[in-house]
């Protein structure tokens, strides 16, 4: 059986529960009950989505990993596969993070008008860092550059 500790109050003859720190049980009306299975949260980060649900989530794992890499190699040694994978990934990871937040925080009035304006200002991003690799010294060397200064 799970401890449950309390603080009481005697007035007039009568305890007052007024504080109730509990493991492993609810306390509801003094009494402890012990907690139902199905009330029980799980705290694994792991978990199971089928479907494009499960599908996109393990996407923008995978995204975030490569990022992981990839801005540390594009410091140590800048390349042209650096330059053009960051080109990609970062307009795709900050695309999908915004998203996330025009559809949890935004009323629904606005969702569309905001979500047009992140697919203008993602492809935006993508085509300036494109431009940045094509013509210019690449992603990895322009920052290299400001960093010096």
């Amino acid at each position: 059986m799970a401890a449950v500790r309390y603080m009481s109050f005697v007035n007039s003859g009568r305890t007052l529960l007024s504080r109730a720190s509990v493991v492993g049980t609810t306390v509801c009306l003094g009494l402890p009950m012990p907690i139902q299975p199905s009330a029980k949260r799980s705290l694994s980060t792991t978990s199971v989505v089928r479907g494009a649900a499960g599908k996109h989530w393990t996407y923008e794992r995978v995204v975030a990993v490569s990022l992981l890499g990839l801005i540390p190699a594009g410091i140590v040694y800048p390349s042209e596969f650096v330059d053009y994978g960051l080109a990609f990934l970062i307009p795709l990871h900050g695309h999908w993070g915004y998203h996330s937040v025009i559809e949890d925080y935004f009323p629904h009035v606005l969702k569309r008008p905001a979500n047009w304006l992140l697919y203008v200002f993602s492809f935006g991003v993508f085509g300036g860092l494109m431009l940045l690799n094509l013509t210019d010294v690449g992603i990895c060397n322009a920052v290299k550059m400001v960093w010096s200064l």
